[in-house]
């Protein structure tokens, strides 16, 4: 971190990966929210695909089994960052921090 005045020592585990967050990280943008949002970007992508996919599914000279097939591959990754809830948990978040 950024305070080196501290007495002690530091030993990490083989393999363990260790990351910095500074207590008030440098922000760059407008508002929280545009702060927030590439954060989240990977999850917006997954639905969009989502939607994508279901909108292709209208067209009748698609083919349905390989769209259900990366429909349910998306459903399982958007379910497992729990990315149907994204946007209520931003506004969760930006409501504790009083945004």
């Amino acid at each position: 971190g950024a305070d080196d005045a501290f007495d002690g020592r530091v030993e990490r585990s083989a393999g363990l990966r260790v990351g910095w967050l500074p207590q008030e990280p440098p922000l760059e943008g407008e508002t929280v929210r545009d702060c927030i949002e590439p954060a989240v970007a990977g999850v917006r992508q997954l639905l969009r695909e989502y939607e994508e996919v279901g909108a292709a599914m209208g067209d009748p000279d698609c083919d349905m089994e390989a769209l259900l097939q990366r429909m349910d591959g998306l459903q399982a990754r958007i379910e497992a960052c729990n990315g149907w809830e994204v946007d209520r948990t931003l506004e969760r978040a930006m409501d504790a921090l009083r945004c």
